[in-house]
């Protein structure tokens, strides 16, 4: 899963709505076994996105880029 907010919507829940309208789609209806979401370390504000909604750190990808 990814997500790209414009700077001028930040801080309006739109991410984290949106997020977990996916969550809730791919789990429920397509009866998904799991959903991945990574995020920029720099980025702290997309993994708030996804503690907020309930996604659990399996992992961190170093060097990944």
């Amino acid at each position: 899963m990814g997500y790209w907010i414009a700077e001028k919507f930040w801080n309006q829940g739109l991410a984290t709505e949106a997020v977990r309208a996916l969550l809730k789609y791919g789990l429920n209806n397509l009866q998904l076994n799991k959903i991945l979401a990574t995020h920029l370390a720099e980025n702290l504000s997309s993994g708030k996105v996804m503690i907020k909604n309930k996604m659990i750190k399996e992992g961190e990808l170093k060097e990944h880029i």
